[in-house]
């Protein structure tokens, strides 16, 4: 059993692992919900994974860099960019005008959203991050399949949109405290925001997936691992291993969420 457990966390805290798994939790629930409506336009998905996984990396890239600084423009980054522009490009001349400008408006939020906390307008940022990555995200991966978007999936994307702001705000938070009483503001924040997800998703699921929606528990040990992350004795942790844990929870949640949807779907 110990074995099993330390294999499957050595899996999960790989980072190529979780770089190939966030970009894809992104686009899953509207993707298998397109598929109630038609056959899945392989092309179009994977444009859009690939333009996630690019922007997924260039965010990382830039948390340790200035944009536009000397040791950020390296030839890596420069063909990162190029291929980021050709596959906006590309989406844009095989979607929707819709499409192009949303995609567009959230590569220049991944690029800026750093310069935004210099000035300190992490709130916005934040914000904003959590919609788009909520939200939108999950609307454009249904839209690009159809071509349009179910009242439905905007009441699912309540509580996706809040946690993408408790996963934005765990990121922003790792960042060094001076006092005991910010650590305590921010694990009680984190709490509450981890308590509203959970609230919404039961207030705004329930009516489609009903005690499907008993799956949730299934994430609660990634989720007590993930509010754990804000207590101060976690602090003696490496950054690296508590973005890690963030990132597990994310994805831990979305998947659990499309298997409640793929069940609800395909096998009920």
């Amino acid at each position: 059993m110990i074995h099993i457990k330390d294999t499957l966390k050595k899996i999960l805290y790989n980072p190529v692992v979780l770089v190939l798994l966030i970009p894809a939790s992104y686009l899953m629930l509207g993707t298998i919900y397109a598929l109630q409506y038609t056959s899945l336009n392989w092309t179009i998905f994977l444009l859009l994974y690939g333009f996630l996984f690019i922007n997924y990396y260039i965010e990382n890239y830039f948390s340790k860099y200035l944009l536009f600084s000397k040791q950020a423009i390296t030839p890596k980054i420069l063909v990162l960019e190029l291929l980021n522009i050709a596959i906006i490009a590309t989406i844009s001349f095989s979607s929707n005008y819709l499409v192009s400008i949303l995609i567009i408006l959230y590569s220049l939020m991944i690029h800026f959203q750093y310069t935004l906390k210099l000035f300190n307008l992490a709130g916005i940022s934040i914000a904003i991050l959590s919609f788009f990555k909520g939200g939108i995200l999950t609307y454009l991966s249904f839209f690009v399949q159809i071509l349009f978007v179910p009242l439905e999936l905007f009441k699912w994307s309540i509580p996706l949109i809040l946690l993408n702001l408790c996963i934005e705000l765990g990121k922003y938070f790792l960042q060094p405290v001076s006092t005991q009483q910010k650590n305590k503001n921010r694990s009680s924040l984190i709490l509450l925001l981890v308590a509203l997800t959970y609230i919404t998703s039961i207030l705004f699921l329930y009516t489609s997936f009903q005690y499907l929606l008993w799956l949730l528990l299934l994430t609660v040990p990634f989720t007590l691992r993930f509010v754990k992350l804000f207590h101060p004795i976690e602090e003696k942790s490496s950054k690296g291993f508590r973005l890690k844990t963030i990132c597990i929870f994310q994805i831990f949640y979305l998947f659990t969420f499309a298997l409640i949807e793929s069940l609800y779907f395909y096998l009920l």
